[in-house]
């Protein structure tokens, strides 16, 4: 049986939406963990530093 384009489409479509592979996973958090962190070093700073004034 031969595999019609709607066939294609839904198999490639299906396909995409799988998971990431986990080395992104892994990579994709540690930079939202790092940016997490640099807010908060952020945060932490700046009400030391007014309240210091």
């Amino acid at each position: 049986m031969r595999e019609t384009l709607v066939d294609q489409w839904h198999r490639e479509a299906t396909a995409a939406q799988a998971a990431p592979p986990i080395l992104h996973q892994c990579v994709t958090g540690a930079i939202r963990g790092a940016l997490l962190g640099l807010v908060l070093l952020a945060v932490l700073f700046l009400a030391a530093w007014f309240g210091l004034l």
